[in-house]
């Protein structure tokens, strides 16, 4: 590039003027001494004025920059299995870092404390992680920072576990399944024993199952070994025990049914039409229609489960679930949708188009009412072009968008005619929804997500972007739980933000995020986040107060981590579910699509509520494809089985290097008292196996970051794919540039102060000089 002459302080040259002395000394000598003196004292103090303004030369090369690849390498113990790999490239920084030891696996945690923008990283792990990573490899992308990931050879590694019910009931089929894991994927040799009698002996890869009913109550005890010669000796031999105790009773208030029979299997039921005089002696009680609220509240909160089947058009304040409206069999969906139109052009008919396609695939029946917004928000009337400019109310009408009134299509008109607006008052947007939505119904707020500071707009309650902010994610909290927020961002996406004059990807990401925060800030389960690339899902969604079909849909687990639905897959297709809302603190577990709640669970006092909310209410299809999961539920609600005997004690199943908790009803040495009939403690047994405490008996065993072992090839892809990056074994890598150099823009200057200044003073003594040899002072 050309050099390019600059000042750094361009008003010094103001100080040249003092040269016009110079000047006119020049102009004004008869001689030619007198006209010597004044060019050389115009040239002084023009080259002391050019000193003093810093003149430097500028000037910009290409070189060639090193980039950094930053190693991530996972040391935990299931990742001690990775061969030792030596990483050399050239042209590029290596710099390795230990991110996991020990027994721990929060791969999730690691990559985030790792994050930096713009950099590229080389992941070494099993893939292992006990946290989800989804929004961690989001945060990676956002900051154009991108996971490759090596898969060096694992060491040979087998391991073994036994998994299934620790407790069960004389005569139930009980089922267990030993799971064997191994790098190799081959067959190992195995023996299983229950009491010391032989179950199996023989060669098995993956799982083996086996099938037991005990004929009378007690402990037995179930292990597992296999033959391996590798690194991890403790994961060869695992250890369970399993409580055969009396059949817990049960009342069944309804019908004999399926249902109560496929419960007899494992309980004593009572099948009564009328809830009895005394619920005492039932662990849990299960109910097709509503009981007295009163009588069943006060059962519950005494620690006594219930499991319910019924409707839900009448409130009850024990139970996770309400109805989603007053009629909720109506289905017309009521939908609200504040509409911001961005100042900027190139997002004005990202907006409009946005907007347009959502009115235009909503069912007909809808009931349909537009709100403009800038500082204020305004009705968007079906009858005119115009904005109809009055603050909206609770009595303003909505109307229904099809039956050949022409709704829809007016409304699409308007939409394509609204102005732009300067400012974004999300909060005031929202408030106006709830304000004419009511107790119930759907928001879709449509805008780009930007926020622009109002306190300069005049005759207006300015607010900063910051307050503005605050304000409307405090909005999207005080939503009613009946209220579905959808937050529909309609600028461009942040990797198409750089082709796009006058976007800024950071705000493009700042303004994502924003959105994505109003969807999660919002008490209703079905609230949602939507990129404008994905409106066709959008499109989809069954909105609140309505929507029914008879179509059979799949239900899936939500919530895999509760003893109910941990380790379930699900085979059931319905056609029914009712209209209902998850209430603040309940947990939806199983769910059919686009979140409509079909098993949801809560603690109430210090019992325990599940409640069902489809298959019309006798559970006949679920029963059919998932027994399993109807049963699992009804000994969640049950819990403790020792509770109403008058002495109990429970010690609870666990692994290296945790201590065992014991918990009782009575005082045991060892044991602190913590109140009325409850008592606890922790073990630690000096070794893994069967062990015994106060007569009860337990088992111990490794920990479980060596369980699973070998490596997460899904979980890998994922993190390579979703942040840009490939996987790699070791020869691949071998050949594989990261980055390498690139030739980098370098700007260089060269002050040139000094040289003014000599060639100044140069001047100035060869006056000096001059002067002297003409005699002059």
């Amino acid at each position: 590039m050309k050099e390019v002459f600059y000042f750094q302080e361009p008003v010094a040259l103001l100080a040249g003027l003092v040269a016009f002395s110079g000047v006119y000394i020049f102009l004004k000598a008869s001689g030619r001494e007198g006209r010597i003196v004044g060019f050389t004292r115009t040239l002084f103090f023009l080259l002391l004025a050019i000193s003093l303004a810093g003149p430097f030369l500028q000037d910009s090369r290409m070189v060639e920059d090193q980039q950094d690849l930053f190693v991530l390498e996972d040391s935990s113990r299931s990742s001690e299995l990775l061969e030792n790999t030596s990483l050399d490239a050239e042209n590029v920084d290596i710099r390795r870092k230990t991110v996991l030891t020990g027994n721990n696996s929060k791969l999730a945690s690691a990559l985030k404390s790792e994050l930096r923008p713009d950099s590229t990283y080389l992941l070494m792990s099993d893939g292992r992680s006990s946290e989800d990573l989804e929004n961690v490899l989001r945060k990676y992308r956002d900051e154009n920072s991108t996971i490759s990931v090596l898969k060096p050879e694992m060491e040979t590694e087998r391991s073994v576990h036994v998994s299934g019910p620790s407790t069960t009931v004389p005569g139930a089929a009980t089922k267990f399944t030993v799971d064997i894991d191994s790098t190799e994927q081959d067959e190992v040799p195995v023996k299983v024993t229950l009491d010391n009698k032989t179950v199996l002996d023989s060669s098995v890869s993956g799982s083996w199952s086996f099938n037991r009913s005990f004929s009378s109550e007690g402990v037995h005890r179930i292990s597992a070994e296999i033959e391996s010669d590798d690194r991890f000796s403790g994961n060869n031999r695992y250890y369970k025990t399993v409580k055969v105790e009396e059949k817990p009773e049960i009342l069944y208030i309804g019908a004999e049914s399926e249902l109560s029979d496929k419960l007899s299997q494992f309980y004593r039921v009572t099948v009564l039409q009328e809830i009895p005089d005394d619920l005492s002696d039932y662990y849990t009680t299960v109910s097709t229609r509503k009981l007295d609220e009163e009588r069943i509240q006060d059962y519950i909160t005494k620690g006594n489960g219930y499991l319910y089947l019924g409707d839900y058009s009448e409130p009850a304040r024990h139970l996770p679930l309400k109805a989603s409206n007053e009629n909720y069999n109506d289905e017309s969906t009521r939908m609200v949708m504040p509409i911001q139109v961005p100042f900027k052009s190139t997002n004005v008919t990202y907006t409009k188009n946005t907007a347009g396609s959502i009115v235009k695939a909503l069912p007909g029946n809808t009931k349909f009412g537009g709100i403009y917004y800038s500082t204020t928000a305004d009705y968007l009337t079906t009858g005119g072009t115009a904005l109809f400019p009055r603050q909206v109310s609770r009595t303003n009408k909505m109307v229904t968008l099809g039956g050949g009134s022409g709704n829809r299509e007016q409304t699409i008109q308007n939409i394509r005619q609204l102005d732009r607006s300067t400012y974004k008052r999300h909060d005031v947007a929202l408030k106006a929804s709830q304000d004419l939505l009511g107790d119930e119904g759907n928001i879709i707020l449509v805008t780009n997500g930007d926020i622009v500071d109002t306190t300069t707009v005049p005759n207006h309650e300015g607010k900063t972007a910051e307050e503005i902010r605050a304000a409307a994610l405090d909005q999207a909290r005080g939503l009613d739980s009946d209220i579905d927020l959808y937050a529909v961002r309609t600028g461009p996406l942040p990797e198409e933000a750089e082709d796009i004059e006058d976007i800024d990807r950071s705000e493009v990401i700042e303004n994502r995020d924003f959105m994505q925060s109003l969807a999660d800030a919002a008490p209703s389960a079905r609230s949602n986040y939507y990129n404008i690339d994905e409106l066709n899902q959008l499109s989809r969604l069954e909105l609140g107060a309505g929507g029914g079909t008879s179509a059979f849909k799949p239900i899936g687990v939500i919530d895999e981590d509760h003893f109910i639905t941990e380790g379930v897959r699900l085979r059931t297709e319905i056609s029914e579910f009712n209209e209902v809302r998850p209430k603040p603190s309940s947990d939806v577990l199983v769910s059919g699509p686009q979140k409509r709640e079909f098993l949801t669970a809560w603690n109430y006092g210090l019992g325990r509520v599940a409640a069902f909310s489809g298959d019309q209410g006798a559970l006949e299809r679920t029963l059919d494809a998932d027994p399993g999961l109807v049963s699992r539920t009804a000994s969640w609600t049950i819990g403790n089985t020792d509770r109403k005997e008058e002495r109990w004690l429970k010690i609870s199943e666990t692994e290296a290097p945790t201590e065992a908790e014991v918990t009782a009803s009575y005082q045991v040495q060892g044991l602190t008292y913590r109140s009325e009939n409850r008592y606890t403690g922790s073990i630690k047994p000096e070794s893994k196996g069967f062990h015994s405490f106060a007569g009860e008996n337990y088992s111990y065993n490794y920990n479980s970051e060596i369980r699973e072992i070998g490596y997460r090839d899904e979980a890998l892809r994922k993190i390579a794919s979703e942040t840009g990056g490939e996987v790699y074994t070791t020869s691949e890598l071998e050949s594989t540039e990261f980055g390498g150099s690139q030739m980098k823009e370098v700007s260089y200057s060269r002050p040139l102060s000094g040289y003014f200044l000599v060639a100044a003073m140069f001047v100035l003594l060869s006056e000096i000089g001059y002067r002297k040899l003409n005699g002059k002072k």
